[in-house]
């Protein structure tokens, strides 16, 4: 069980560290207003990726054991149910690209991550289809072959001048593509294999709240980036992504922290007195170790880096500050989420998202005009602290009314 944890933790490491390093890296190869594209790029690959997988792969980690017994036909019949639902919206989003000509400059980055977004979401299933097997090996071949294919194709492609603005775009939708013909298995092996119509159903309708949850945090992640567009400009998108990235890699260490930590919280046998001691314990760490590497990053390597950027990117020197800040701010969020797990009452996360979400487009439009770059930031932090309370507030009533022995 530990190896497992520890090798799905490497794993994730590797590949989420490949993408820091890319996003990091590429302002050495192209220009600021380049890279400003790419970030546009970038945001739209989160949101889309969220769209068409619809949150398939939670369903599918919440509902195996259910369902195992369907055999070939639970596989089938998310292959074909996953398929026709990313043809629509496919067919939807080229339609709105389609309204959109003429109206957005660089239109052709974000149409190839458009065209990216179904063979990213079916990569991803093919992830979660193996982590329920427990086939850590299939796992790691699909995560970090297209994670270590796109890091050098991305940088290959953008040292060529006519490519810069797409390089992302078209690295993104190569290595996808390249990874799924190389290695396709959906489990089926025979395609006399039947869906199973009513388990698709099922599927979909237990990912629509999950859907709305993930399209929500996505979009939150990203507004800023559309808003500073639409009030500024490209380059001041890629001061800001640039800065901001550095901070956020203070979520990396976080996210390894979790996944090789948070199997022991949710431990059956603990009992729900030792799993709140236990996350209470994580909590304190996780914090801990934040602040130290936010330290350091804010105040050494963040000064000896831009030594070897376009001077340009100091002006995000105060953007990164305020990132470090708004990541520290997550521990406590995660805390919450974590201790409502634990009590089985997710039902208000929607609802907070959505708070959150609404709040932080208001406070990038008022923010932005007045304080520029770090306006965004700004609201950013502001609303983390805003998510931060309203978790830790549901979490504790829910403490009150259902364990109250534990908590004391």
């Amino acid at each position: 069980m530990i190896t497992r944890l520890l090798s799905y933790g490497a794993g994730e490491g590797i590949a989420k560290g490949l993408n820091i390093a890319l996003i990091i890296l590429l302002p050495l190869i192209i220009s600021p207003e380049n890279y400003g594209v790419v970030a546009l790029a970038v945001a739209l690959e989160q949101i889309l990726l969220n769209v068409f997988l619809f949150a398939q792969s939670t369903a599918v980690l919440r509902n195996y054991d259910r369902f195992r017994r369907y055999g070939n036909t639970f596989f089938r019949s998310l292959e074909l149910a996953h398929t026709r639902f990313s043809i629509i919206l496919f067919v939807i989003g080229c339609l709105i690209m389609l309204a959109l000509y003429g109206y957005i400059s660089d239109l052709a980055s974000l149409f190839l991550i458009l065209c990216a977004a179904p063979f990213l979401a079916r990569l991803q299933m093919l992830q979660t289809l193996q982590r329920v097997r427990d086939l850590v090996a299939g796992y790691l071949k699909y995560r970090l072959l297209y994670q270590v294919v796109k890091f050098f194709l991305v940088l290959c492609l953008a040292v060529i001048p006519s490519l810069e603005a797409v390089s992302y775009s078209l690295g993104t939708l190569s290595s996808a593509i390249f990874t799924l013909l190389l290695f396709r298995d959906w489990g089926v092996r025979e395609n006399k294999v039947r869906e199973n119509k009513r388990l698709s159903k099922k599927m979909f309708l237990f990912s629509v709240p999950l859907a709305a949850q993930m399209v929500m945090n996505s979009l939150y992640s990203v507004a800023d980036r559309y808003v500073l567009l639409y009030m500024s400009n490209k380059v001041d998108v890629a001061i800001y992504t640039f800065s901001y990235s550095i901070g956020t890699t203070l979520l990396f260490i976080a996210n390894i922290f979790v996944i090789v930590y948070l199997p022991k919280v949710y431990r059956e046998k603990n009992g729900l007195e030792k799993s709140i001691r236990i996350l209470d314990g994580m909590l304190i760490r996780l914090f801990v170790l934040m602040v130290i590497a936010g330290v350091i990053v804010n105040f050494i390597i963040y000064p000896h880096m831009l030594s070897y950027y376009e001077p340009i990117y100091a002006r995000g020197e105060r953007v990164l500050s305020i990132a470090v800040l708004a990541v520290i701010l997550k521990t406590f969020y995660l805390y919450g989420l974590y201790k409502l797990t634990l009590f089985r009452t997710l039902e208000s996360i929607p609802l907070i998202s959505a708070v959150v979400l609404s709040f932080n487009l208001c406070a990038n439009i008022i923010l932005i005009p007045r304080f520029g770059l770090e306006g965004a930031a700004y609201a950013t932090l502001l609303s983390e602290a805003l998510g931060c309370t309203l978790i830790l507030v549901r979490s504790s009533q829910v403490c009150r009314l259902k364990a109250v022995r534990a908590c004391e």
